[in-house]
C-alpha cells in the first residue's frame, strides 16, 4: 500500500470528531474522509454532526472504501432530539460508536 509521506504518529490512528459533508461545517464529504485517511495510513475516522446520527453514512463510507473503518456518532442536540434515548439506541443499532452531548443547543 502506497502511503503518503506523513507524520508516524497518524499511522494506524484514529480520528475520533471528523465533521463530514453535508452540513456547515464540513470541508469534504464522507467518501473523501475516508479515502485521504486510508491514504494517510489511519486505522478509522468517526463521523460526526451536529444535525443527525451519522452511523447510517458510516455504513454506505464502509461499503465504498475497502479495507478502511468508518464508525459514526451521535451528537445530543435539538435535531436528534436533545437528550433522546431513542436517538442513541437506534444509533448503537446502527453501529454508532461514540455519543456527544449536546453542543450548539446546550446553555453553555
Amino acid at each position: 500500500m502506497d502511503f503518503i509521506d506523513i507524520d508516524p504518529l497518524l499511522r494506524d490512528s484514529i480520528d475520533m470528531h471528523m465533521h463530514p459533508g453535508p452540513g456547515g461545517l464540513c470541508r469534504l464529504d464522507a467518501i473523501e474522509a475516508a479515502e485521504q485517511a486510508k491514504k494517510a495510513g489511519m486505522k478509522a475516522i468517526v463521523l460526526k454532526s451536529h444535525s443527525y446520527t451519522a452511523a447510517a453514512v458510516a455504513i454506505l463510507v464502509n461499503k465504498i472504501v475497502p479495507d478502511f473503518k468508518t464508525f459514526g456518532g451521535v451528537c445530543l442536540d435539538f435535531e436528534v432530539g436533545g437528550l433522546n434515548y431513542h436517538a442513541v439506541q437506534t444509533s448503537a443499532m446502527m453501529g454508532a460508536k461514540v455519543v456527544w452531548m449536546p453542543t450548539f443547543s446546550s446553555v453553555n
